[in-house]
């Protein structure tokens, strides 16, 4: 978690070993790390997933409303 402490917060990886998948252990971080921010009040948490949509659900994060403001800038590796 990359936060500036007032506004915005960013979860850039959480990551579970696939051998113990299944058993609340992604909820459980998730749930901590949502609760460890809320005395900060902050008004958002962004995060990007491939897979972990209905999890990342049961802690409200939603879609982008809009993303007209995002931006990104992707390195390239030297060919």
């Amino acid at each position: 978690m990359v936060t500036n402490g007032v506004t915005f917060a960013w979860l850039c990886d959480a990551f579970v070993d696939p051998d113990v998948r299944g058993h609340g252990i992604g909820a459980m971080l998730i749930a901590g790390i949502v609760e460890n921010c809320r005395p900060l009040g902050l008004r958002r948490i962004a995060l990007s997933t491939s897979d972990a949509h209905g999890l990342y659900a049961k802690f409200d994060f939603t879609p982008l409303a809009t993303s007209e403001s995002w931006m990104e800038r992707l390195d390239q590796p030297n060919s």
